[in-house]
C-alpha cells in the first residue's frame, strides 16, 4: 500500500472513508522498519501504543461516523516533548530511560485531534548542537541533517510520518527541515504552548511544526495552537485580517555570502510572489549584527543558569562539548545578560519601526547561504567565515527568535543535488494566516508526488 504523500491528503483519505487508521499505522510502522535503521531517526518507536489507537478511532468513526482535524495522521514528537508512550530523554545521557509523569500539551491537543504519535525522534543533547548524531539525512546521506529538531526532519522527509513537533531557538526547527527538503514553522512566541518539554531558553525558544508542505504545517498547528493555563507565556491565535495587497522586504544583509544556487532559488521565490501580486521592497538597516550578539549573550547564559544543578550532579555524563558550553555560560555576568535583555527590547522596538515604515507583512531571505552543507563539514564550529559552520547556520535564523516572531522555511526550487533550496519568511506576530499564504504562494509546486514517495 502507499499511503498519500502529505498530511492533508492522508487525511482527507481517513476522513472520507478511503483509508483507515489501522492501514496508515502498518503502513508507517513498515516504513519506520525498512528506512529507520539505515536513518536512524527515532530514539523509541510506540508500535503497540499506536496500534491500539488506531484501533480506537476506527472504533469511533464506525460508531459515531465522526471525523476529527487530524485523523489518522501519523507524527513523531522530538526527544525534548514528553508522551505517555515512551522515554523523554532530551538526547543526554544525563536523563537516560527517564520517563515524564505528564504529557506535552501539544501532544494531548494532537491526539485529542486524531493524530497518532509513531515514536521520539533525536536531537543533539539538550539542543545544544554540541554533539554529532548517527541520524542520516533523508535525501542525500552526504548531506549534513542539520539540528537540533534533526530526527523530526528526518522522520517526515523519510515518510516514516507526516508530521513531527519539534523545538526552535535560533532556527533548530527550520535548518534541518531545509537540509532535508520540508517545510519548518516557527510559530509566533507563545502561540504553541511550550508545557511538557525540555528546557529551552525562556527568551527565544518556541515549539515548532515540521511536515511536507504549507497547508500541511497550516493543518497541525492549527488543530494544537493556543492558550495553555499551563503555560504562562502561551497565547491565543491573532485575527484574520486579510490584506488586499501584501509586501515582502528583501533583506540583501541575509542574501550575503549566498551560493549561486541559492541566490538563484530565493530570486524565484520572490518572481512566485509577484506571479501571485505581492510587491517587494528593498529593506536595509535591519542590525543584524547586535541582534546576533544579544543572542549569542542570552543563549549562553540561559543554558548555564538551567544546567548548573544538573552539571553540578551529573556533569560527567554530559558530552564534552554541551558540558563546556555550559560552563561557558555560566561565567556571563548578570549585568551583561541584562544589558542584553534591555537591548532586545530595544532592537524589537527598532524591527517593529522597519516593519511599519516599509509597509511590509514579512521579510524573505534564504534560510541558509548553502542548501547542501556537506555531512562531513565542521557543522560544530563557531567560524563565521565558513558557510558550513554553526555560527552561519543560525545567521538568518536566530533574530526571529529574539524578536519573538512567525518565521517559516520553505523549499522553493530544485537544485542540482536531491536537496531542494530553501528560503524563509518572517512575518508580524500573531499573523501566521499572512505568513502562511505567502509561504503557499513562493512553495515549489509538486515536490511530494510520487517521485519522492517513502
Amino acid at each position: 500500500m502507499t499511503l498519500p504523500q502529505t498530511a492533508v491528503d492522508l487525511v482527507r483519505a481517513v476522513s472520507g472513508g478511503e483509508l483507515t487508521c489501522g492501514e496508515v499505522v502498518a503502513e508507517s510502522l513498515e516504513v519506520i522498519g525498512r528506512r529507520d535503521p539505515g536513518l536512524h531517526a527515532f530514539v523509541s518507536v510506540a508500535a503497540a501504543e499506536a496500534e491500539a489507537e488506531a484501533e480506537r478511532l476506527d472504533r469511533e468513526r464506525a460508531e459515531s461516523g465522526r471525523s476529527r482535524p487530524l485523523a489518522g495522521l501519523p507524527i513523531s514528537a522530538k526527544d525534548a516533548l514528553f508522551t505517555r508512550t515512551g522515554p523523554a530523554s532530551a538526547g543526554s545521557r544525563t536523563l537516560a530511560g527517564w520517563r515524564p509523569p505528564v504529557e506535552a500539551t501539544l501532544i494531548s491537543r494532537a491526539r485529542e485531534a486524531g493524530a497518532i504519535v509513531m515514536g521520539t525522534t533525536t536531537m543533539p543533547e539538550f539542543g545544544m548542537g554540541a554533539n554529532l548524531l548517527e541520524t542520516r539525512n533523508a535525501l542525500d546521506d552526504g548531506v549534513f541533517t542539520g539540528g537540533s529538531s534533526t530526527g523530526s526532519a528526518v522522520s517526515v522527509a523519510a515518510g516514516m510520518v507526516l508530521a513531527s513537533f519539534g523545538t526552535d531557538s535560533a532556527g533548530s526547527g527550520r535548518v534541518p527541515a531545509a537540509l532535508n527538503g520540508i517545510v519548518g514553522l516557527k510559530p509566533t512566541a507563545g502561540l504553541l504552548s511550550r508545557y511538557g518539554v525540555h528546557g529551552g531558553s525562556p527568551t527565544h525558544g518556541t515549539m515548532a511544526v515540521l511536515a511536507r508542505t504549507v497547508a500541511d504545517v497550516s493543518l497541525v498547528c492549527g488543530a494544537v495552537q493556543g492558550h495553555d493555563p499551563r503555560d504562562r507565556g502561551s497565547l491565543e491565535p491573532g485575527p484574520s485580517e486579510p490584506r488586499e495587497q501584501l509586501r515582502i522586504g528583501i533583506a540583501r544583509q541575509l542574501w550575503a555570502g549566498s551560493s549561486t544556487e541559492v541566490e538563484a532559488g530565493a530570486r524565484i521565490a520572490v518572481e512566485r510572489l509577484a506571479a501571485a501580486g505581492v510587491e517587494a521592497v528593498e529593506v536595509d538597516g535591519i542590525p543584524f549584527e547586535a541582534m546576533s550578539g544579544v543572542t549569542e549573550v542570552m543563549l549562553a547564559a540561559e543554558g548555564g543558569a538551567a544546567h548548573r544543578g544538573l552539571l553540578e550532579e551529573a556533569g560527567e555524563r554530559y558530552f564534552r562539548g554541551s558540558r563546556n558550553q555550559v560552563q561557558a555560560g555560566m561565567l556571563v555576568p548578570m549585568i551583561t545578560y541584562r544589558r542584553a535583555a534591555e537591548l532586545r527590547k530595544a532592537l524589537q522596538a527598532r524591527l517593529r519601526e522597519i516593519y511599519e515604515c516599509h509597509g511590509i507583512d514579512a521579510l524573505l531571505f534564504p534560510t541558509l547561504p548553502v542548501h547542501d552543507i556537506p555531512a562531513d563539514a565542521d557543522v560544530l564550529g563557531f567560524d563565521p567565515e565558513d558557510p558550513h559552520s554553526l555560527a552561519t547556520q543560525v545567521r538568518n535564523n536566530g533574530f526571529s527568535n529574539l524578536m519573538g516572531l512567525p518565521a517559516v522555511s520553505v523549499p522553493v526550487a530544485r537544485s542540482s543535488s536531491a536537496v531542494p533550496v530553501s528560503a524563509q519568511l518572517v512575518g508580524r506576530p500573531l499573523d501566521e494566516a499572512t505568513l502562511l499564504s505567502l509561504a503557499g504562494a513562493m512553495e515549489l509546486p509538486g515536490l511530494w508526488g510520487a517521485a519522492r514517495a517513502a
